[in-house]
């Protein structure tokens, strides 16, 4: 039987897992992995794990392994997983990050909008990129790599939250692409443009998109019911709701405590923003929700998958005032790793490494 090729590339530091949750707490997220790994080839999926503080293993790709003490050198980091991806003739269709920001730590990005109050961007993109590392946003406004990551809950002890949804990654069924082309399409009022822009591209229409304000957040359990949902809103940082924008006025477009019991399982919610996208401590203290960073999809409820854009790429080559702005979802991300049916199987364990986002039903 011929060897399978990588199309999932999975990488992570057992290392550090060890240091979290003792080597028998390793050996299980191990074990959950390798079920999952199996199921991947049932499905077709050639995937493969790289720990990233082997030295045998990383002697190949001519790099030092990263200990325990070195998860969180971010540069460090990105430079083994460029060398680990782009080992051998043929890459990898999918990249997915396992653990949080303790077991694998964001790429800090300079903030060009630094009188925000971020002094950087804590973000996955540059692992997207090809592009050595920097701290520089604008060197990975175009990505070539389809990325996720399954996290666990930043600096806990117990496996068992990164074990549950590696049982839901290895036991999803993948549905027809059909059935995500309804859609719900939140946009604040100040970003209406780029919004359409967005879900033109993705569904092919925007007439059905929602604007805040005057729209949302409770919405009905019809609007709640398509698979796929798009939102280009604020965030904060520890809050889980979405707000709009016109003027000086910020209403919540979106609440994710409202939608828990309306949101239909094999949902995935894609949103166009850096900042929502962290990995939190559970317990942590919040300015708004001491709550926030807990409001994950148990694995319990259903194949939930949520897809947390950070893709910056111009549309049309258009300029951003602010360095940054509001990127446009294009088919390069969401149909790539979604849509497309050669690679729609490989969706939901991909989708779910975005799971870490505070704001998720």
């Amino acid at each position: 039987m011929a060897k399978m090729h990588t199309d999932k590339l999975i990488v992570s530091n057992i290392d550090k897992l060890k240091q979290k949750y003792g080597s028998a707490g390793a050996k299980q997220v191990h074990a959950a992995v390798t079920k999952l790994i199996k199921a991947d080839a049932a499905r077709g999926i050639g995937s493969k794990l790289v720990d990233l503080s082997d030295a045998a293993t990383m002697a190949k790709y001519s790099i030092k392994p990263l200990l325990a003490k070195d998860a969180t050198n971010d540069k460090r980091n990105k430079q083994a997983i460029d060398a680990i991806y782009k080992h051998g003739e043929i890459r990898p269709a999918y990249l997915m990050l396992l653990g949080s920001k303790d077991v694998i730590p964001y790429v800090s990005l300079a903030n060009p909008a630094a009188g925000d109050g971020d002094a950087d961007l804590p973000s996955d993109l540059p692992y997207a990129s090809d592009k050595p590392y920097s701290q520089d946003v604008q060197d990975f406004i175009a990505p070539t790599r389809v990325v996720g990551r399954l996290p666990n809950v930043t600096n806990d002890t117990n496996p068992a939250y990164l074990i549950g949804l590696l049982q839901t990654a290895t036991t999803y069924k993948a549905q027809p692409v059909q059935d995500y082309l309804p859609y719900l399409g939140i946009s604040a009022e100040v970003w209406t443009k780029s919004t359409e822009l967005s879900l033109d591209a993705i569904f092919g229409s925007h007439t059905k998109m929602k604007i805040s304000p005057p729209d949302g957040p409770k919405w009905t359990a019809a609007e709640a019911k398509p698979l796929a949902h798009f939102i280009n809103c604020h965030g904060a940082a520890g809050d889980p709701n979405y707000y709009g924008q016109k003027g000086a006025s910020y209403p919540v477009a979106h609440e994710a405590s409202w939608m828990a019991s309306k949101v239909v399982p094999g949902t995935v919610l894609a949103a166009e923003m850096l900042l929502r996208c962290r990995a939190l401590r559970s317990g942590r203290s919040h300015r708004r929700r001491p709550d926030a960073d807990v409001q994950h999809v148990s694995g319990k409820q259903g194949v939930r998958v949520f897809r947390q854009h950070e893709h910056c790429i111009r549309p049309d080559g258009r300029q951003r005032p602010s360095g940054l702005d509001v990127p446009v979802f294009r088919d390069q991300s969401w149909e790539r790793c979604f849509l497309r049916p050669r690679l729609s199987a490989g969706t939901a364990q991909l989708c779910l490494g975005k799971r870490e986002c505070a704001h998720t039903y």
